[in-house]
């Protein structure tokens, strides 16, 4: 749900991980701009370089002192970017797409949210945040 709420992912890619594939694709679909992070010489997987995130930038970097300035640099480069995708997407994409579910849902018969969820057999918390 994180993904979901965030204006900007950053995704460190030093060593191997099973659930960022998944955000980034939660963040592509919800055109949540990514910047990549990677320490020097890490060998980044094909499944985080070839998706067609919002990658806005990657960083590569040696030390923390490094990234530090790279990171600024980047932030400063692309805050107006972010800026225009969070207001964008805010207003539009997600909303509509809430409204659709929750006008879906109503249009089935199912009242409230955690009605429909209990049948899927998934969280209301998490059926009411997508709705909104």
């Amino acid at each position: 749900m994180r993904v979901l709420a965030a204006d900007l992912l950053f995704v460190v890619a030093n060593s191997p991980s099973f659930g960022v594939g998944q955000e980034i694709e939660i963040a592509t679909s919800c055109s949540t701009p990514t910047i990549l992070l990677a320490r020097g010489g890490t060998k980044v997987s094909r499944m985080v370089m070839g998706s067609p995130a919002n990658i806005i930038d990657e960083i590569v970097y040696e030390t923390p002192e490094e990234l530090e300035r790279k990171l600024r640099k980047s932030l400063a480069r692309n805050i107006d970017k972010v800026r225009k995708w969070r207001n964008f997407v805010r207003t539009t994409v997600i909303t509509q797409v809430g409204q659709r579910l929750a006008s879906l849902r109503q249009e089935r018969g199912y009242e409230s949210a955690s009605t429909l969820a209990d049948s899927l057999g998934i969280s209301s918390r998490l059926l009411e945040a997508f709705e909104q």
